[in-house]
């Protein structure tokens, strides 16, 4: 909500407690185009080295690890679900 992330940040879920750094960041503009840093109200991406993608979740909260913040409400685990026609 507010804040700034540069590359060499390390970043934490809220979530899940792993942690990793940020290798690349920069805005979507429509293509990635890294700028070594994003501020509030840009819209882009980050980079990490995770190696396991059941660590992202949607909607989770990231926040650099020198800076803790409450995860944004309303967050909930996701359900597996299964969607059948015949």
């Amino acid at each position: 909500m507010d804040g700034q992330l540069h590359r060499g940040d390390r970043v934490t879920s809220s979530a899940t407690g792993d942690e990793w750094d940020i290798n690349e960041i920069g805005i979507l503009s429509p293509e990635m185009t890294p700028t070594g840093e994003l501020f509030t109200g840009q819209v882009g991406y980050v980079l990490t080295g995770m190696k396991d993608t059941r660590a992202a979740r949607v909607g989770d909260t990231w926040h650099t690890v020198k800076r803790p913040v409450q995860a944004l409400p309303g967050f909930r685990e996701p359900k597996a679900m299964v969607f059948a026609g015949t």
